[in-house]
């Protein structure tokens, strides 16, 4: 035991002392690439700026963009690497918004937009970097800067929150007297308005395109759905969109089901609806009662005595009987369904999924236990086929086995 304590001690050392100078060079190298000046600046808090050189030769500039794009380029993994970006910060805080936004066109110009795919692509973490010093200098320029170039989105958005939290009333003010917020952004503060005063962001979603507009719409649902005064205003705006109300309802009953089954489908039962939409956001909050409490949900369901079985029932029937217990409490259960066609359509779906699964044993009995005897000897053929296909010799000797046993010949 001491032998292996001495290795791991060992390996632990070698690592930390390989790590370190891997660390010493590289930030050695960060260092000497950056002027000195700028990479002893400390990294600035949130509403704070640093004043830009008020000059600096042309020559200059364009060594210090090079070099912090080999910076970024050249890191394994410059997302996550705080050393990196905070010594990238201190140096674009000394850089003029005329010299971050020549910066920034260059870095678009470099590669093109199918090139942004991937969050980690480090030209695309600099971008982010930069916009975000932007912002504490011009605020209004960086989240407008580039507004159409997907590759931006993260860089604007952060400078963007970043102003929220600085200076909210200026963010108010921005958003009331332009009509040139983008979109993106507009959405991101509405979704804050509408935590103190929902009725005036509601009002202001007119402004987005159709589509920002409802994703808000169902997104804000979830969040409003434990508020009753909130969520009427909610409600009243996708009134006359049938397809957007049954969504935002959804939400909520979804919600609702977390804090009570009860008040979920209350909740559904105090809306105008036809019965088509009624019937989906019950089916909804059922497919997620039973995630959370099948054998509850599934034997109220049984006591209910229900001739519909939808897709989601089904659904939600193979979630709970995909392992065990759930699979032998749900076989359990099917015994207390009332025979009819309910329980036939449960039945043979039940025996498929056991086949499909190779528990054709189990698919075999509940096939001969069907009260439709016509039906049972059709599943029974096709997962004995089935079996002798796949298992040929193990389904032989079970199937002998099972005639013994029940006195029923099964071929």
């Amino acid at each position: 035991m001491k032998r292996y304590a001495f290795f791991i001690v060992l390996g632990v050392a070698c690592f930390a002392v390989g790590f370190s100078s891997y660390r010493f060079g590289r930030d050695r190298a960060i260092a000497s690439a950056f002027p000195e000046d700028a990479a002893e600046k400390p990294v600035q808090a949130v509403g704070t700026a640093v004043e830009a050189v008020s000059s600096r030769p042309a020559a200059e500039l364009i060594s210090l963009k090079e070099k912090l794009k080999h910076s970024y380029t050249t890191c394994p993994s410059a997302q996550h690497d705080w050393i990196l970006r905070g010594q990238t910060a201190a140096v674009l805080a000394t850089m003029t918004t005329a010299e971050l936004k020549s910066l920034l066109e260059e870095l678009l110009s470099c590669c093109p937009q199918a090139h942004y795919r991937h969050v980690t692509e480090p030209n695309l973490v600099l971008i982010t970097d930069l916009l975000r010093e932007w912002g504490r200098k011009d605020p209004v320029a960086a989240c407008r800067a580039m507004a159409d170039a997907a590759s931006t989105a993260d860089g604007r958005m952060a400078a963007f929150q970043d102003w929220l939290l600085r200076d909210p009333s200026a963010v108010t003010r921005w958003m009331a007297s332009s009509d040139e917020v983008p979109s993106d952004l507009r959405r991101a503060w509405l979704s804050e308005r509408v935590k103190t005063d929902p009725r005036d962001a509601i009002h202001q979603l007119a402004g987005l395109p159709p589509e920002s507009r409802a994703s808000s719409l169902i997104e804000w649902s979830s969040s409003c759905a434990l508020l009753p005064a909130e969520r009427k205003v909610l409600l009243e705006a996708v009134q006359d969109d049938p397809a957007l109300l049954l969504k935002c309802a959804g939400r909520i009953a979804g919600a609702l089901v977390d804090q009570s089954v009860q008040e979920a489908y209350g909740f559904v039962d105090s809306l105008d609806l036809d019965e088509e939409m009624a019937t989906s956001l019950d089916d909804g909050i059922f497919a997620k009662w039973s995630v959370r409490d099948p054998q509850v949900a599934f034997a109220e369901w049984a006591k209910q005595k229900e001739t519909r079985v939808p897709d989601s029932f089904l659904n939600a029937l193979d979630t709970w009987s995909l392992n065990s217990p759930g699979a032998e409490q749900a076989i359990e259960w099917l015994d207390t369904v009332e025979a009819g066609p309910a329980k036939e359509k449960i039945q043979v779906h039940f025996i498929e999924e056991l086949t499909d699964g190779e528990r054709f044993e189990q698919a075999v009995r509940m096939g001969m236990s069907m009260d439709n005897r016509e039906e049972g000897k059709r599943q029974v053929l096709r997962t004995v086929t089935t079996w002798k296909e796949k298992f040929p010799d193990h389904a032989r000797e079970r199937l002998a086995a099972m005639t013994r046993e029940d006195g029923v010949e099964v071929k």
